[in-house]
């Protein structure tokens, strides 16, 4: 990204990796182009170099046959935020759209891995940082770009610990390449008759089905089992899944980590890049207890 470049700012200032677009293009010089709600259709007809999107946008935008020749001409194509299906970057990668799989957070100034060269996972760590896993599998970053802590009640809390590093929350794992895989959040693990259930990766079986644009997967209450996963699915336009196809997505998993109950995707979040699991499991729990 440099001078005489363009950013379509499709996130929300709010989000790191909004606010990192405008880091880049004070730091490289290059532009960036606004259009609020209609910046799909700005994409379209102005002239962008380079887009950062969550899978949920790109997989919209992939529907779209106007959308998928504006994301070919692009230089970048940065895609996090949430895990990727793999069957979506590689649609992706086969229509030659330059697309690069990143993770970060708000503690490590945005990015803290990024790559273009394997289907799957977030990359390799940056220059900038160091990924280490814990005994937990909790992934932990270390470098400049830290954060120097949480303002609490007026003061700085360090968000590192006494060796330095800051413990993400996420677990994942490195392969022998340095390449890290992210498997979901530390704290939407639960335990369901005794077995570990990581709402992500039904998330992501789910999300490998063509019609489905989102989903969350959360847990409630169950006499027997203690927690069950149930699902809030969102599909494209005019769709709607049948048991079959939903067994069809789910059919690599193990039976137990099949959801109870699907219910449609909430009217008033659709809108939402990052949907609110409490919110989502208050939901849940209200919708079981009217039936």
């Amino acid at each position: 990204f440099a001078r005489g470049d363009v950013w379509m700012v499709s996130l929300p200032m709010y989000h790191v990796g909004g606010l990192a677009l405008i880091m880049r293009a004070l730091w490289r010089g290059g532009s960036l182009q606004f259009a609020g709600r209609d910046w799909q259709a700005v994409l379209v007809k102005k002239t962008v170099t380079h887009l950062s999107v969550v899978p949920t946008q790109l997989k919209r935008l992939l529907d779209i046959p106007e959308a998928r020749r504006a994301l070919q001409s692009l230089k970048v194509v940065l895609v996090g935020g949430a895990p990727c299906p793999e069957s979506l970057v590689v649609q992706a990668q086969a229509l030659d759209i330059p697309i690069y799989m990143t993770y970060g957070a708000s503690e490590a100034a945005s990015q803290i891995t990024t790559t273009r060269e394997v289907p799957i996972g977030s990359g390799s760590v940056l220059s900038h940082g160091q990924v280490c896993i814990n005994e937990g599998n909790e992934i932990l970053v270390k470098g400049q770009s830290l954060a120097r802590g949480y303002v609490t009640e007026g003061q700085l809390v360090p968000c590192v610990d006494e060796h330095g590093w800051f413990h993400t929350g996420d677990l994942g794992s490195l392969d022998d390449h340095g390449n890290l895989f992210v498997r979901g959040r530390k704290d939407t693990q639960f335990i369901s008759g005794g077995e570990n259930i990581w709402p992500e990766e039904i998330e992501r079986a789910l999300l490998q089905h063509p019609e489905v644009e989102q989903c969350v997967v959360v847990s409630v209450p169950d006499v027997t089992f203690g927690q069950r996963p149930v699902a809030f699915v969102a599909c494209s336009a005019g769709c709607r899944l049948c048991d079959q196809a939903l067994t069809q997505a789910l059919s690599q998993l193990e039976k137990f980590k099949h959801p109870d109950h699907v219910f449609d995707w909430p009217k008033d979040l659709t809108d939402h890049l990052k949907p609110d699991r409490p919110f989502m499991q208050a939901l849940a729990k209200s919708l079981l207890a009217m039936e």
